[in-house]
């Protein structure tokens, strides 16, 4: 129990101050590397890596997500 709490907590901490520098460094237009990084940031909001994983499943199996198929 209290491992998992640690976890949960150190967890929860490192991923606010990674957010919160980001968020930050995207903040400002003229930070080094700020284009390619909003342009990841963005990219990955926009294709989340379960919806390639299973289209990558799905054409690499042979089914078809396609109705009557």
């Amino acid at each position: 129990m209290v491992v998992s709490l640690l976890i949960t907590v150190v967890g929860t901490l490192v991923s606010l101050v990674c957010t919160g520098t980001l968020a930050y460094a995207l903040s400002r237009p003229d930070s080094f590397g700020h284009r390619p990084m909003l342009l990841t940031v963005l990219a990955t909001l926009l294709f989340a890596p379960g919806i390639i994983r299973c289209t990558w499943w799905c054409s690499s199996s042979g089914c078809s997500t396609r109705t009557g198929r």
